[in-house]
């Protein structure tokens, strides 16, 4: 895991979880991930341009890398799908397809009522 918190790197180190502390989206930093043997990239970052960039270095160590990355607009997430992820996710629409799901179930009828 790559993390640019140094407390959450201190605390997954002691857990036993390898992790390295910096910015994924430079090349030195990601390239000390082991990439090679990585089975999934997950690209939690704000922006766009280096999600990408993550993920076209991630692929040259690994053509074979599953991946994962959030988006912040509709445009975002076309880039994004464009560029290759095997999954891209905004987080607003998420909450709210969760958000409808729930309202949803609350008011479907309950079985054995009558």
């Amino acid at each position: 895991m790559i993390e640019q918190n140094g407390e959450h790197v201190a605390e997954l180190r002691r857990r036993g979880i390898a992790a390295i502390r910096g910015d994924g989206s430079i090349e030195r930093i990601l390239g000390q991930a082991s990439l090679a043997n990585a089975r999934m990239l997950v690209a939690a970052i704000p922006d766009a341009f280096q999600a990408r960039r993550m993920l076209e270095f991630a692929r040259q160590a690994n053509p074979g890398i599953a991946s994962v990355v959030r988006s912040h607009s509709r445009e975002e997430l076309d880039l994004l799908e464009e560029a290759g992820f095997g999954l891209v996710l905004m987080a607003e629409r998420e909450l709210a397809e969760r958000m409808s799901h729930y309202v949803t179930a609350a008011f479907k009828p309950r079985s054995g009522s009558g």
